[in-house]
């Protein structure tokens, strides 16, 4: 029993820690960055990369659970007609953690992507980040499929499409004048 006292409190420490190691690690590239004599700015808390972090977390709890009484419907209903293979249980099993695995990191990039950007600053250079977690999942699941359809050839078609998204769904908003930036 204080083994596992000791393990949770190990996981929550992580769990809690994690983000603000994020937050920091964030801050250490952006304010490490310059161009020309204008620094960079983050702004971001540690909280709001906690607040992202636990509603990802919540989210892919719900799913879970979802899958989770998905599965004993699907158990009682198809049993009426035999026994269930052990195989199709597990590959079920399989591909719903997959989906739900996809929606939660697609929803928790896309937060994460916006809090970093809504929250940096490179002089008079503010950043509008609008990335959304559901184009994100369509556009990982057809990468996806891409790759391993292609046996991984279509690989960096699909890193340039993801960067393209990403960079169509970022504002550079300029406060003052550009030439005095530049």
């Amino acid at each position: 029993p204080a083994r596992w006292t000791l393990r949770g409190a190990a996981a929550a420490a992580f769990c809690v820690g994690f983000p603000f190691w994020m937050r920091n690690l964030r801050h250490f590239v952006v304010s490490g960055t310059s161009f020309g004599g204008a620094a960079g700015q983050f702004t971001a808390r540690g909280r709001s990369f906690l607040g992202a972090s636990a509603s990802a977390a919540v989210l892919g709890l719900l799913a879970g659970g979802g899958i989770v009484l998905v599965a004993i419907a699907c158990s009682v209903v198809f049993a009426r007609n035999g026994p269930i293979p052990r195989w199709a249980i597990e590959m079920a099993t399989l591909a719903g953690m997959a989906v739900v695995y996809g929606v939660v990191l697609a929803v928790y990039q896309a937060r994460l992507g916006n809090l970093v950007w809504n929250n940096s600053r490179l002089g008079p250079l503010r950043f509008r980040s609008m990335l959304r977690g559901r184009e994100i999942g369509w556009l990982y699941l057809g990468n996806t499929l891409a790759i391993l359809l292609s046996v991984g050839l279509l690989t960096p078609w699909a890193v340039v499409r993801t960067v393209r998204y990403r960079a169509s769904r970022l504002q550079p908003e300029l406060e003052g004048d550009w030439d005095a930036f530049v």
